[in-house]
């Protein structure tokens, strides 16, 4: 979750992926800890 310092600059980064991206990142992340654990 971010908080953004105006409706802009929340917009700017949707249309960038930012949320995507995010989400990309934790499912690696994820995945990465639970192969660690075998």
């Amino acid at each position: 979750m971010a908080i953004h310092g105006d409706e802009a600059t929340r917009n700017s980064h949707e249309e960038m992926g930012f949320h995507d991206g995010w989400a990309t990142a934790l499912d690696q992340l994820v995945a990465h800890i639970k192969a660690s654990q075998h």
